[in-house]
């Protein structure tokens, strides 16, 4: 299995069971130029090829456009997995 993948106890399909989750990879998929079904939402932000200031960026300014919500550079970078994202935006991180 690639390094990009990390085992999750209990995964969740990304649709309408985690409708954040699935917004978070759309975005991450446009700030990194990539089709959106190349990412499932467990992979390790640091080994996607594009993850670099400039995707945090503009997922920063994603995240504020569509959930209203400012996050900091170090608040996203401390983000492991594009799961995280999700759950940092949710609250629940």
């Amino acid at each position: 299995m690639p390094s990009a993948w990390r085992k999750d106890p209990s995964p969740i399909e990304i649709g309408t069971q985690e409708p954040a989750l699935a917004d978070i990879r759309e975005m991450l998929c446009t700030a990194l130029e990539m089709p959106n079904a190349l990412l499932t939402g467990n992979e390790a932000l640091a080994d996607l090829r594009a993850w670099d200031s400039l995707a945090v960026l503009n997922l920063m300014a994603a995240i504020d456009a569509r959930f209203g919500i400012t996050l900091s550079p170090e608040r996203i970078v401390a983000c492991e997995t594009i799961r995280d994202l999700a759950m940092l935006v949710t609250g629940r991180r």
